[in-house]
């Protein structure tokens, strides 16, 4: 596995760098670009309860330091003392989850 490992600010992210090209083609979205939603102070978060059957698992809703509103999911792993958010994989907001980042459902 070619494992990348990235911090912003106070946040240790990892992730499998073909993974990272993989959901780019798919998604359009690299990794390093979702790990900067974790900077946004509006960023919404939720239990993944329908993919958290072999590890728990969580969605995060923000904008990018591009400046999309990005979906990511992903799991949390320490190491050591320290907390690594696995990112797994990230796209961008549907409409319907545009409405709940923004507030209006």
């Amino acid at each position: 596995m070619n494992k990348i490992t990235f911090q912003i600010g106070d946040f240790l992210f990892s992730w499998d760098a073909r993974k990272s090209r993989a959901n780019y083609k798919k998604h359009g979205v690299m990794f390093d670009e979702a790990a900067t939603c974790w900077l946004d102070e509006y960023a919404k978060e939720t239990y993944d309860e329908e993919h958290s059957q072999n590890e728990i698992r969580w969605l995060m809703i923000g904008r990018s330091d591009l400046d999309r509103l990005l979906i990511c999911w992903y799991a949390e792993r320490r190491i050591g003392q320290q907390q690594v958010i696995r990112l797994i994989g990230a796209r961008l907001a549907t409409l319907k989850e545009k409405e709940m980042y923004y507030g209006n459902t």
